[in-house]
Protein backbone atom coordinates (compact mmCIF):
# COMPACT_ATOMS: atom_id res chain seq x y z
CA UNK A 1 0.00 0.00 0.00
CA UNK A 2 1.54 3.35 -0.66
CA UNK A 3 2.02 5.87 1.88
CA UNK A 4 0.93 9.47 0.97
CA UNK A 5 4.28 11.01 0.34
CA UNK A 6 4.60 8.08 -2.48
CA UNK A 7 1.33 9.49 -4.03
CA UNK A 8 2.65 12.23 -4.07
CA UNK A 9 5.73 11.78 -5.69
CA UNK A 10 3.86 10.11 -7.66
CA UNK A 11 1.43 12.20 -8.60
CA UNK A 12 4.26 15.24 -9.87
CA UNK A 13 6.99 13.44 -11.26
CA UNK A 14 5.09 10.25 -13.68
CA UNK A 15 1.59 12.48 -14.48
CA UNK A 16 2.36 15.89 -13.88
CA UNK A 17 6.47 15.84 -14.91
CA UNK A 18 7.26 18.42 -12.06
CA UNK A 19 10.56 19.24 -10.10
CA UNK A 20 9.78 19.41 -6.41
CA UNK A 21 10.87 22.96 -6.24
CA UNK A 22 7.83 23.65 -9.17
CA UNK A 23 5.55 21.68 -7.41
CA UNK A 24 6.33 23.77 -4.04
CA UNK A 25 6.42 27.30 -6.46
CA UNK A 26 2.82 26.23 -7.30
CA UNK A 27 1.44 25.31 -4.05
CA UNK A 28 3.02 27.93 -2.16
CA UNK A 29 5.17 26.05 -0.28
CA UNK A 30 9.22 25.30 0.01
CA UNK A 31 11.06 22.24 -1.68
CA UNK A 32 12.15 21.33 1.72
CA UNK A 33 8.08 20.37 2.77
CA UNK A 34 7.63 18.33 -0.42
CA UNK A 35 11.09 16.90 0.36
CA UNK A 36 9.87 15.85 3.87
CA UNK A 37 6.04 14.89 2.49
CA UNK A 38 7.72 12.67 -0.25
CA UNK A 39 9.97 10.57 2.15
CA UNK A 40 7.22 10.56 4.92
CA UNK A 41 8.71 12.67 7.77
CA UNK A 42 5.67 14.54 8.39
CA UNK A 43 1.71 15.59 6.39
CA UNK A 44 1.07 18.08 4.13
CA UNK A 45 -0.81 21.00 6.25
CA UNK A 46 -4.56 20.97 5.57
CA UNK A 47 -3.91 24.02 3.42
CA UNK A 48 -1.26 22.40 1.92
CA UNK A 49 -3.05 19.39 1.07
CA UNK A 50 -5.89 21.86 -0.56
CA UNK A 51 -3.14 22.95 -2.49
CA UNK A 52 -1.45 19.60 -3.57
CA UNK A 53 -5.05 18.55 -4.37
CA UNK A 54 -5.85 21.72 -6.85
CA UNK A 55 -2.57 21.17 -8.52
CA UNK A 56 -2.40 17.38 -8.97
CA UNK A 57 -5.67 17.08 -10.02
CA UNK A 58 -7.41 15.01 -7.14
CA UNK A 59 -9.10 14.80 -3.83
CA UNK A 60 -7.36 15.44 -0.59
CA UNK A 61 -9.26 11.75 -0.15
CA UNK A 62 -6.78 10.07 -2.72
CA UNK A 63 -3.60 12.19 -1.53
CA UNK A 64 -4.61 10.65 2.13
CA UNK A 65 -6.29 7.50 1.33
CA UNK A 66 -5.39 6.00 -2.10
CA UNK A 67 -8.44 5.60 -3.14
CA UNK A 68 -9.37 4.42 -6.45
CA UNK A 69 -12.55 6.18 -6.57
CA UNK A 70 -11.43 9.26 -6.70
CA UNK A 71 -12.99 12.43 -8.25
CA UNK A 72 -10.63 14.60 -10.71
CA UNK A 73 -10.44 18.62 -11.13
CA UNK A 74 -10.10 20.17 -14.23
CA UNK A 75 -7.19 22.35 -13.77
CA UNK A 76 -8.56 25.37 -16.60
CA UNK A 77 -11.83 25.75 -14.76
CA UNK A 78 -11.57 24.20 -11.40
CA UNK A 79 -14.30 22.01 -11.61
CA UNK A 80 -14.43 18.71 -9.96
CA UNK A 81 -15.49 15.84 -12.57
CA UNK A 82 -17.82 12.71 -11.20
CA UNK A 83 -15.74 9.71 -9.59
CA UNK A 84 -14.34 7.11 -11.99
CA UNK A 85 -12.22 3.78 -11.40
CA UNK A 86 -8.77 4.83 -11.92
CA UNK A 87 -5.73 2.45 -12.56
CA UNK A 88 -2.47 4.55 -11.25
CA UNK A 89 0.96 2.21 -11.90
Amino acid sequence: MQTVGQRIRKLRVEYHKLTQRELADQISSTQKSVVDWENDIYLPSPKHLQNLSVTLGVLVDYLLTGSKEIWTRDLRSGILKPPRSVRLK
